[in-house]
């Protein structure tokens, strides 16, 4: 019913355009114009349009459950419009017998007799209009929906992409933590069991936010100064940490790991000792959580080519607008994530 009342609408539409159109074109100032022939005109015109509309909607309708477009494009254009303008003129006739023979009350022999093909040009004429306003609804949506799968495929891609890089932090992070907990059983057996029981803290943590594509600033920070303790136990003075971040921002996402990804870059690239710490700074400035550190860079250390700040750059390519800031000069490095607030 709805889709009837649909094509009813489009079949007054086009009478009421029509009807706009023969009025301006037979516009004679001199006649008096009154409301009774305004009213025949316009019914006249409906009583053309609604039929054709709706003979060529089914007929359209029918079409499509016959003929693929994708497999006979160029043959389901010519027959879609051939064939429109085939059920177009039988529906007129019918009309056009109903018309004169029961409205008009002529014989049917006196309708054959007066019908001329000039009436039916205008038809077609009307029957051109209808068929391209259908087949540029049919385009329309077919675009829509090519578009719809386009983007589809293109979400999926991305949201592929980024799994893909959250797995690789999973094997990553689990063996230099390992390597950490290696040293320290040498070092310090003691420390080694407590670093064990923080370990297993931070692992549920990455194992919690393994299918989340952001985390609250609050839990990334809560779980970096975990890992913080965590390097503090192995390297004990020979690293600082400053942390200064507004709670007003604390509800703000960023990448998850990528605190923590950060923190281990820099341990990785400097060299840590007790006569020269390695000092790190959390904190934000201007929409970016920035983690900054001092810089003593192991010869032959390449910062940013390792996993883990690839892996950063490459989520936060996926999600957000910003891009990750990377600043480095002879004194410190420092990366700054944009903060998304949506």
């Amino acid at each position: 019913m709805k889709k009837f009342l649909k094509i009813l609408g489009i079949g007054v539409i086009v009478a009421m355009l029509l009807f706009i159109i023969n009025f301006v074109f037979n516009y004679n100032p001199s006649k008096v114009i009154s409301l009774r022939y305004l009213v025949i005109g316009f019914g006249i015109n409906v009583l053309y349009s609604v039929p054709i509309a709706l003979s060529c909607s089914y007929y359209f309708e029918y079409l499509n459950t016959k003929v693929q477009w994708k497999k006979y494009m160029n043959q389901r254009v010519l027959i879609g419009v051939l064939g429109s303008l085939m059920v177009v003129m039988i529906t007129v006739f019918i009309i056009r017998v109903f018309h004169k023979v029961v409205i008009d009350d002529y014989t049917f022999a006196q309708f054959l007799k007066t019908e001329r093909f000039k009436f039916y040009f205008l038809c077609v004429i009307i029957a051109s209009v209808v068929s391209l306003f259908f087949h540029f609804i049919f385009f329309y949506k077919a675009y829509q929906k090519n578009k719809i799968r386009d983007q589809k495929i293109i979400a999926d891609m991305a949201n592929a992409k980024f799994e893909a890089l959250k797995n690789q932090l999973d094997p990553h992070f689990l063996f230099n933590s390992l390597n950490v907990l290696t040293s320290l059983i040498e070092e310090n057996p003691e420390q080694a069991k407590i670093f064990t029981i923080e370990l297993s803290k931070i692992y549920r943590y990455v194992l919690e936010h393994k299918t989340n594509s952001l985390v609250s600033i609050n839990d990334e920070l809560s779980f970096a100064k975990t890992y913080m303790l965590l390097l503090k136990m192995r390297f004990e003075d020979s690293i600082v940490f400053n942390i200064n971040v507004d709670a007003s921002i604390g509800e703000g996402q960023v990448i998850p790991l990528s605190l923590q990804l950060l923190l281990e870059n820099a341990v990785k690239h400097n060299v840590v000792t007790s006569s020269r710490p390695l000092q790190i700074w959390i904190y934000e400035s201007k929409g970016y959580l920035v983690v900054k550190n001092s810089l003593n860079a192991i010869k032959q250390s390449h910062f940013g080519s390792g996993l883990g700040l690839n892996n950063i750059n490459e989520r936060y390519k996926i999600i957000a607008d910003n891009d990750v800031i990377v600043v480095q000069n002879e004194t410190f490095f420092e990366v700054k994530l944009p903060i998304i607030k949506h």
